[in-house]
């Protein structure tokens, strides 16, 4: 594994190895060496081109391009008594999860020779941490004293959200992973064709696709945000997931929105919004994973304590409802409805209603009116709320929650949405009318 060090520069890299066999691992515990300043393999401009287009065309460098690599590391380990960093066997062979690791390759009687040690700590598990020179490497100079004030200061550089403490230095470690993620799918470095699998470019576009429904749908939500921090929502929800598995050693999503909150993360969209915006998109994505509706411990966990906005509840439906490209069944119990066809809103609303004189109480109930004379027009509808539209099917609905569907073709309930996510080989995603740039949203391919 590589570790990114503050200020190096290529060609060089820091890598560690753990180690724990023989009679001494099995009495002294796990070590863990440290290799810095590593050479990177230099490879000629014409096979590291070929190498590109190898990459981009077939996701793969393995055969004559991979033994050519070899065979440089080999003449360089030489030449310099040093050990030479070249990508792995894996990498060559076109392996999709994005990883860090490198393989050194030794050459000569000199290169392989440990020329000096030094105590450099204990990591967050016990295991002892050395820093080792190989071959013709040069002198470490860090002492024994700054090793330990070094360790401590990254073992104990501690973060609070809410009442969790948490290693900031581990969090960043992460976020470095996100900037890579980030370059190689809406920058310009290398990608291998497929990186991140479900969670790259494709799975964005389909939760933005996703949100632009329950927005278009919701009057609510167009107050909340626009279509631009939407996107950002969809575009940064899964920056964090390198893999297709859980990220460690934070949950992804929690991991991306406070690598958000305290700017560690901070590309150039992201850092053109307000303050406010910003600590938005973070508390949406910080949970986007773990919230449910319903009254289940993970539904009741999510009114007690989550407390998700409204835009963070179409986040969560919109990531949910993109299952379906992939096969998977979409659930509709871990469904957010839009806040206009929430029980509270629609209570609220009748409440309202009642009170105006807009809807008559069931059989039984009489509101007397007090006070003040009856305003001039009393009994007509006011302006601000439209007369109940009359929908095909006999459904009576106000406007402002209902049209959308008549309107655009856009299913009204997420039964109808269920099954437009649903996988099939002739699965499109849908085009909202009147909405610039849906269907191919603003980002990269």
């Amino acid at each position: 594994m590589t570790i990114s060090r503050p200020g190096l520069i290529e060609p060089y890299g820091t890598y560690f190895l753990s180690k724990s066999g023989g009679l001494k691992g099995l009495l002294g515990g796990k070590r863990v060496y440290l290799h810095e300043n590593i050479r990177t393999v230099q490879v000629p401009e014409p096979l590291k081109q070929s190498i590109y287009q190898s990459i981009q065309e077939k996701g793969k460098f393995w055969g004559p391009q991979y033994d050519a690599v070899v065979r440089l590391a080999r003449e360089q380990s030489r030449l310099h008594n040093e050990p030479i960093a070249i990508p792995s066997p894996k990498r060559a062979r076109g392996i999709l999860q994005p990883e860090n690791e490198a393989f050194l390759v030794f050459e000569g009687k000199v290169a392989p020779k440990i020329a000096q040690t030094r105590f450099a700590g204990i990591s967050d598990q016990g295991a002892i941490v050395k820093r080792i020179a190989l071959g013709e490497q040069p002198a470490i100079q860090t002492s024994r004293f700054a090793s330990i004030a070094e360790n401590i200061r990254y073992n104990w550089a501690f973060g609070r959200q809410d009442t969790t403490p948490y290693n900031k230095n581990l969090l960043r470690a992460m976020t470095r992973d996100m900037e890579r993620k980030t370059a190689e799918l809406y920058g310009d470095a290398l990608s291998y064709p497929g990186s991140y699998s479900g969670h790259g470019t494709g799975h964005a576009r389909g939760v933005y696709e996703n949100l632009l429904r329950q927005y278009e749908r919701s009057p609510t939500l167009q107050r909340m945000a626009t279509q631009e921090e939407l996107q950002l929502r969809a575009k940064y929800h899964d920056i964090a997931k390198v893999a297709d598995l859980e990220t460690e050693p934070f949950r992804h999503g929690w991991a991306a929105a406070e690598a958000i909150k305290r700017g560690y993360f901070s590309p150039p969209d992201l850092a053109s919004l307000s303050p406010a915006s910003r600590s938005a998109i973070a508390q949406d994505i910080r949970f986007h994973t773990e919230i449910q509706p319903g009254l289940s411990m993970r539904g009741l966990a999510t009114k007690i304590f989550y407390r998700p906005t409204a835009t963070g509840k179409a986040l969560a439906t919109a990531d949910r409802l993109d299952l379906g490209r992939f096969g998977v069944t979409v659930r509709e119990d871990r469904l957010f409805k839009i806040p206009e066809e929430s029980f509270c809103f629609t209570a609220k609303q009748l409440a309202a209603d009642i009170a105006t004189g807009r809807r008559d109480l069931p059989i039984g109930f009489q509101v007397k009116f007090v006070e003040g004379a009856v305003p001039k027009g009393y009994g007509k509808p006011s302006p601000a709320y439209p007369t109940p539209a009359k929908l095909p099917g006999g459904i009576s609905s106000y406007q402002i929650a209902s049209t959308s569907r008549w309107r655009t073709g856009y299913p009204a309930t997420y039964q109808e949405a269920v099954k437009i996510a649903t996988y099939s080989p002739e699965y499109r995603s849908p085009t909202l009318p009147g909405y610039p740039g849906v269907g191919t949203p603003a980002i990269p391919a």
